[in-house]
């Protein structure tokens, strides 16, 4: 819920109209993989359009009911619309939508390291200890827990290929 602002399109993109009527483009980036969603995709898809829907959990029409679900999803495959699931979009230009897609999972191999990510309290992992962040997560201290001890942490990040944009600086200078 959002109070105390009104809503207004983007300066650029298009009106739900306008791709219904056949005017979207040869491509397409729809953002929500809800009904709605993804009956405008495979629409757009059928008149030709390359069409990518991003949804920011993991679970494509989450409203219908698991056959609907499944049965949803495949046809959207099948039509040719991309789906990409848990991503958090950053930021809309007319240009394109950039998106984070890395999830990181984290494993201390010896020592111990203090970890915070936005809105989660500070935590400190000990060896044999695993987290992970999901995409766009920021990022707020990472360091060894120790004064005195190594710590050896190993990070695996997964993204969609061809993400090179893996992390976005802090240039509020938070990050610890």
């Amino acid at each position: 819920m959002a109070t105390g602002a009104t809503w207004a399109p983007p300066p650029f993109g298009l009106p739900l109209s306008a791709v219904l009527d056949g005017h979207g483009g040869r491509r397409l980036v729809v953002l929500g993989g809800g009904k709605v969603g993804l009956s405008t995709a495979m629409f757009a898809a059928s008149r030709g359009a390359e069409v990518t829907v991003l949804e920011p959990s993991s679970v494509f029409a989450p409203e219908l009911g698991l056959p609907g679900r499944f049965r949803m999803v495949h046809e959207a495959g099948v039509a040719g619309v991309t789906l990409v699931p848990n991503v958090v979009v950053s930021e809309v230009t007319p240009d394109g939508v950039r998106y984070d897609s890395a999830f990181v999972y984290a494993y201390v191999v010896s020592g111990q390291m203090a970890s915070q990510v936005e809105s989660q309290p500070e935590h400190i992992y000990r060896a044999g200890e695993c987290w992970y962040e999901t995409p766009g997560a920021h990022h707020l201290i990472s360091r060894n827990a120790s004064n005195t001890e190594p710590a050896k942490p190993l990070a695996v990040l997964v993204a969609v290929t061809g993400d090179n944009a893996m992390t976005t600086h802090d240039h509020a200078g938070g990050s610890r």
